[in-house]
């Protein structure tokens, strides 16, 4: 029996740990594309759902996105990870949840 990688996520599981803001009547949050530099972006929510379904890799990202307060990424295709907002309160639950001490 293969062993379920415990810094995966499912869709809900990431969805659920995500810190939103309002930008008039829209749902948005932040985020940061990896690469050889770290560009931050404010995303709509709507995008990063879709993007986030589309995407057969949703994982908890490492101890320097924790520290930058993006407690998980996805992969896209051609593009790389992006790192998500989300509420560290709930992150650090859920590792420990999941006994992952070394990831903050």
């Amino acid at each position: 029996m293969k062993k379920q990688d415990p810094h995966k996520l499912t869709f809900d599981e990431a969805l659920s740990l995500i810190e939103i803001h309002m930008e008039g009547k829209k749902k948005r949050t932040h985020s940061f594309e990896g690469g050889l530099g770290l560009m931050g972006c404010d995303m709509d929510l709507t995008t990063v759902k879709k993007q986030m379904k589309d995407s057969d890799d949703i994982r908890l990202s490492g101890p320097n996105m924790h520290r930058m307060g993006h407690g998980f990424g996805y992969y896209r295709e051609g593009r790389g990870y992006l790192f998500i907002k989300t509420d560290m309160n709930k992150v650090k639950e859920l590792n420990e949840k999941r006994k992952l001490k070394d990831i903050i």
